[in-house]
């Protein structure tokens, strides 16, 4: 809004938005019952719990990867190498990340730091089925 300040000013109004990258995100909703605010805050404080930083996954290098970056834009951080990666979910205390991955035909759950370093955390693994991180607990099981 600081960018256009006259547009705090319109009650009724049509808008047409032009955006130029094809990944671009719009979020439009009305704010009149409180659930739909309520609903977007719980929302984004998965998405980024500490404000900060999203994780992601992207095939950038090839297969499917987790990846870091700050919500206010920069360089994204690889957090995994191996296999093919999805579903990244914070843990509750924002300092790791929990993954699905698909290894050898095995569907997988892993654990790693948020920033990157250290080895990641096998959680469980089971053979031919898939795994969704989401259903991981809050204590990593």
């Amino acid at each position: 809004m600081r960018g256009l300040p006259d547009l705090g000013r319109i009650r009724v109004g049509l808008v047409h938005l032009f955006l130029q990258h094809t990944s671009a995100a719009l979020f439009l909703n009305e704010n009149a019952d409180p659930d739909v605010r309520r609903d977007l805050e719980t929302f984004m404080a998965r998405l980024a719990p500490d404000g900060k930083s999203l994780v992601f996954t992207s095939d950038r290098g090839g297969s499917p990867q987790i990846y870091r970056v700050p919500v206010s834009g920069g360089e994204p951080t690889r957090l995994t190498f191996e296999g093919d990666n999805s579903d990244p979910h914070w843990t509750p205390d924002g300092e790791s990340v929990i993954y699905s991955s698909v290894r050898d035909g095995l569907g997988m759950a892993f654990m790693k730091s948020a920033d990157g370093t250290g080895a990641e955390v096998t959680l469980w693994k089971v053979d031919g089925v898939t795994v969704d991180a989401e259903d991981v607990s809050s204590d990593g099981r």
